[in-house]
């Protein structure tokens, strides 16, 4: 089999990465349709992975925004005089835009 056959003709597989029994016994659409089968069953397995990773990517972000607003108001609180001038600062900053 050449570089050029490989490409053209490639081998069909399972979910589990098994090569199908493409011999002269089985009909192409009978491989075609395990092919078929065995890709279903790889995109709803990559689905569920795909959900499941959102999903701590969304718990972990939310976690990260908690904690920097807990730092920031921890800081705010320690540091009072800096609290009152930062908003200072921000209430002239808005008064002159508008």
């Amino acid at each position: 089999m050449t570089d050029n056959d490989k490409v053209e003709n490639p081998q069909l597989v399972d979910s589990h990465g098994m090569v199908l029994n493409n011999g002269p016994d089985v009909r192409p659409r009978e491989a075609s349709d395990a092919q078929l089968e065995s890709l279903k069953t790889e995109i709803e397995n990559l689905r569920r992975s795909v959900a499941a990773i959102a999903a701590n990517a969304k718990s972990f972000g939310a976690d990260k925004i908690e904690l920097a607003i807990a730092d920031v108001e921890e800081t705010l609180k320690r540091n009072v005089f800096m609290s009152v001038g930062i908003a200072a600062l921000i209430g002239y900053a808005w008064g002159r835009i508008k």
